[in-house]
Protein backbone atom coordinates (compact mmCIF):
# COMPACT_ATOMS: atom_id res chain seq x y z
CA UNK A 1 0.00 0.00 0.00
CA UNK A 2 1.69 3.45 -0.96
CA UNK A 3 0.82 6.98 -1.84
CA UNK A 4 1.94 7.55 -5.23
CA UNK A 5 0.62 11.17 -5.47
CA UNK A 6 -0.32 14.10 -3.18
CA UNK A 7 -1.76 17.57 -4.12
CA UNK A 8 -2.25 20.38 -2.16
CA UNK A 9 -5.19 22.78 -2.96
CA UNK A 10 -6.52 25.95 -2.19
CA UNK A 11 -10.30 27.27 -2.82
CA UNK A 12 -11.42 30.93 -2.36
CA UNK A 13 -15.25 29.72 -2.01
CA UNK A 14 -15.84 32.87 0.27
CA UNK A 15 -12.72 31.73 2.45
CA UNK A 16 -10.22 29.92 1.94
CA UNK A 17 -10.82 25.77 1.56
CA UNK A 18 -7.46 23.74 1.73
CA UNK A 19 -7.72 19.93 0.91
CA UNK A 20 -5.23 17.10 0.06
CA UNK A 21 -6.07 15.44 -3.31
CA UNK A 22 -3.99 12.10 -2.65
CA UNK A 23 -3.70 8.64 -4.40
CA UNK A 24 -3.19 5.66 -3.15
CA UNK A 25 -2.58 2.36 -4.72
CA UNK A 26 -2.21 -1.44 -3.78
CA UNK A 27 0.40 -2.82 -4.93
CA UNK A 28 -0.04 -5.82 -3.28
CA UNK A 29 -1.53 -8.91 -4.38
CA UNK A 30 -4.33 -9.43 -1.83
CA UNK A 31 -7.39 -7.41 -0.94
CA UNK A 32 -6.50 -5.13 2.02
CA UNK A 33 -8.08 -4.61 5.19
CA UNK A 34 -9.52 -1.00 6.70
CA UNK A 35 -7.08 1.91 4.70
CA UNK A 36 -5.90 4.77 6.51
CA UNK A 37 -4.36 8.32 5.17
CA UNK A 38 -3.15 10.83 7.44
CA UNK A 39 -2.77 14.00 5.84
CA UNK A 40 -0.59 16.54 8.43
CA UNK A 41 -1.13 20.15 6.94
CA UNK A 42 2.14 22.68 7.97
CA UNK A 43 2.72 26.31 7.69
CA UNK A 44 5.47 28.06 6.22
CA UNK A 45 7.69 27.48 9.61
CA UNK A 46 6.84 23.61 9.49
CA UNK A 47 5.00 24.14 12.49
CA UNK A 48 2.15 21.52 12.74
CA UNK A 49 -1.33 22.85 11.98
CA UNK A 50 -3.63 19.83 11.49
CA UNK A 51 -4.14 15.80 11.27
CA UNK A 52 -6.64 14.87 9.21
CA UNK A 53 -7.68 11.10 8.50
CA UNK A 54 -9.76 9.64 5.84
CA UNK A 55 -10.57 5.77 5.53
CA UNK A 56 -11.42 3.23 2.64
CA UNK A 57 -13.28 -0.17 3.76
CA UNK A 58 -10.55 -1.84 1.61
CA UNK A 59 -8.31 -1.92 -1.34
CA UNK A 60 -8.09 -4.55 -4.53
CA UNK A 61 -5.09 -5.79 -5.50
CA UNK A 62 -4.01 -3.16 -8.33
CA UNK A 63 -6.49 -0.71 -7.50
CA UNK A 64 -6.42 2.91 -6.45
CA UNK A 65 -8.29 5.34 -4.30
CA UNK A 66 -8.61 9.07 -4.92
CA UNK A 67 -9.29 10.54 -1.56
CA UNK A 68 -9.41 13.87 -0.68
CA UNK A 69 -8.92 15.20 2.99
CA UNK A 70 -10.12 18.67 3.82
CA UNK A 71 -8.28 20.84 5.82
CA UNK A 72 -10.43 21.33 9.66
CA UNK A 73 -7.76 23.12 11.49
CA UNK A 74 -8.56 26.43 13.28
CA UNK A 75 -5.55 28.53 11.52
CA UNK A 76 -6.43 30.20 8.36
CA UNK A 77 -6.33 27.94 5.54
CA UNK A 78 -4.68 30.63 3.69
CA UNK A 79 -1.48 29.72 5.77
CA UNK A 80 -0.62 26.36 4.69
CA UNK A 81 2.61 26.00 2.71
CA UNK A 82 2.93 21.97 2.60
CA UNK A 83 0.94 18.52 3.54
CA UNK A 84 2.50 15.12 4.18
CA UNK A 85 0.48 11.66 3.36
CA UNK A 86 0.40 8.39 5.12
CA UNK A 87 -1.44 5.36 4.31
CA UNK A 88 -1.70 2.14 6.71
CA UNK A 89 -3.82 -0.39 5.87
CA UNK A 90 -4.87 -3.46 8.07
CA UNK A 91 -3.26 -6.97 6.24
CA UNK A 92 -6.76 -9.24 6.38
CA UNK A 93 -9.64 -8.33 4.25
CA UNK A 94 -12.84 -8.07 6.01
CA UNK A 95 -14.88 -11.44 6.57
CA UNK A 96 -18.79 -11.41 5.09
CA UNK A 97 -20.69 -13.50 3.24
CA UNK A 98 -22.41 -11.21 0.86
CA UNK A 99 -23.91 -14.43 -1.58
CA UNK A 100 -27.28 -13.54 0.80
CA UNK A 101 -27.37 -9.92 0.00
CA UNK A 102 -28.82 -8.52 -3.25
CA UNK A 103 -29.02 -4.88 -4.47
CA UNK A 104 -32.47 -4.45 -5.33
CA UNK A 105 -32.35 -0.86 -6.23
CA UNK A 106 -29.78 1.67 -6.76
CA UNK A 107 -29.97 5.08 -8.28
CA UNK A 108 -26.41 7.26 -8.90
CA UNK A 109 -27.46 11.52 -8.65
CA UNK A 110 -24.73 13.87 -9.68
CA UNK A 111 -24.79 17.37 -9.12
CA UNK A 112 -21.78 20.85 -9.74
CA UNK A 113 -21.23 19.72 -6.12
CA UNK A 114 -21.60 15.93 -4.91
CA UNK A 115 -22.04 12.77 -6.53
CA UNK A 116 -24.21 10.55 -4.31
CA UNK A 117 -25.80 6.55 -4.55
CA UNK A 118 -29.47 5.66 -3.25
CA UNK A 119 -30.21 2.36 -2.92
CA UNK A 120 -31.93 -0.42 -1.21
CA UNK A 121 -30.20 -3.87 -0.19
CA UNK A 122 -32.38 -7.03 0.59
CA UNK A 123 -31.33 -10.18 2.94
CA UNK A 124 -32.20 -13.23 0.96
CA UNK A 125 -30.52 -15.60 3.58
CA UNK A 126 -31.74 -17.22 6.14
CA UNK A 127 -30.31 -15.42 9.09
CA UNK A 128 -29.87 -11.89 9.77
CA UNK A 129 -27.04 -9.16 9.21
CA UNK A 130 -26.47 -7.13 12.35
CA UNK A 131 -25.18 -4.32 10.09
CA UNK A 132 -24.41 -3.74 6.63
CA UNK A 133 -21.97 -1.47 4.99
CA UNK A 134 -22.33 -0.49 1.83
CA UNK A 135 -19.57 0.82 -0.21
CA UNK A 136 -20.05 2.42 -3.79
CA UNK A 137 -16.59 2.85 -6.20
CA UNK A 138 -16.83 5.63 -8.45
CA UNK A 139 -15.05 4.97 -11.58
CA UNK A 140 -13.86 7.49 -14.31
Amino acid sequence: MSVTSAELALEDNFGIDAYNIVTVENGGDGVSGRVSLKTRFYDAAGELLSEEESYLHSLQPGESWRAVTMYWGDADAAEIDSVDARVDAERSAPAFDSAALEIVESELTVDDWDAKVYGTVENTGASPFESVTIIAWFYR
